[in-house]
C-alpha cells in the first residue's frame, strides 16, 4: 500500500500540461527523499484528467534463510542433486503422447 497519494487534477490548473507538470514535480520531489513513485494518468466521468503520485519508503530486502543457507550447503550435496536431476532429465520410460486430428 502506498504511503503517500496525491492527486493533480487537470481542473485546478491552467491546463492539463500544468498540472502533469505539477505532479511529476512532486514526484522527483519524493523520488529525492527516498521514495519509490509510480505516476498514473486517469480521467474523471466527466473527462476530466487526473494525474496521481503514488509513493513507498523503499524497504532493504533481506535474505531468505533459504538463499543463505544455500551458499552454505557442501560441494558433495549440491553434486550429488545435479547429478539426481540430471538422471531424473534423461528418463525416457514414458510412452510420448500421439495425437490424433481429423
Amino acid at each position: 500500500m502506498a504511503e503517500v497519494q496525491e492527486v493533480f487534477l487537470e481542473t485546478q490548473w491552467d491546463d492539463e500540461t500544468a498540472a502533469r507538470q505539477a505532479r511529476d514535480d512532486r514526484a522527483a520531489q519524493l523520488q529525492s527523499q527516498g521514495y519509490l513513485t509510480t505516476c498514473e494518468n486517469l480521467w474523471t466521468v466527466d473527462g476530466h484528467r487526473v494525474f496521481l503520485v503514488e509513493a513507498a519508503r523503499m524497504e532493504r530486502i533481506e535474505p531468505t534463510r533459504n538463499e543463505a543457507g544455500a551458499s552454505n550447503r557442501s560441494k558433495a550435496e549440491s553434486k550429488g542433486d545435479r547429478a539426481r536431476s540430471h538422471q531424473l532429465l534423461k528418463r525416457r520410460d514414458r510412452p510420448a503422447l500421439n495425437y490424433e486430428t481429423r
